[in-house]
């Protein structure tokens, strides 16, 4: 009688596990890298948002009125408003001003002698700094606007 011959080619438990434990890192690093690019994604956005908004600032002051010996309370109300980034001038060196110097001048917090007389006057270059925090990301930057007496 003919014994059925038996075929052992299948695979073993080792191989199936080994095959789990690699399919497992597998899908763990595509997880990760699909993390890291949305997170990504999501910074580069906040920093869109405070790029458009700082440059749409700058504007607004470059229009606003020159202001002798002013404080950052006074372009305060030139930005403009936006639910995505939140603009700020610091109230501690925001505004600058030039001191006068011809070749290599320096811009200093201190107002000039002039702000303190009648008529108040200062220098005529004024550096505004404004600061935007993208809601949501904590992204920041900040620009620099040289406003200059006409």
């Amino acid at each position: 009688m003919n014994r059925p011959t038996i075929n052992d080619a299948g695979d073993t438990l080792v191989e199936i596990t080994m095959a789990l434990a690699i399919m497992a890192i597998a899908v763990v690093a595509v997880l990760q890298a699909m993390a890291t690019l949305s997170h990504n994604n999501t910074v580069h956005q906040g920093q869109t948002q405070a790029d458009s908004v700082l440059h749409q600032a700058a504007e607004a002051i470059s229009a606003a009125a020159y202001t002798e010996c002013a404080t950052a309370a006074t372009y305060v109300s030139s930005l403009p408003s936006s639910s995505l980034v939140t603009l700020s001038i610091p109230a501690s060196g925001g505004v600058k001003y030039w001191d006068g110097t011809f070749g290599g001048g320096n811009f200093t917090s201190t107002p000039p002698s002039g702000c303190s007389g009648s008529p108040v006057k200062d220098n005529g270059v004024q550096l505004i700094r404004v600061s935007a925090v993208a809601t949501g990301t904590g992204v920041s930057q900040t620009i620099d606007v040289v406003k200059k007496r006409s």
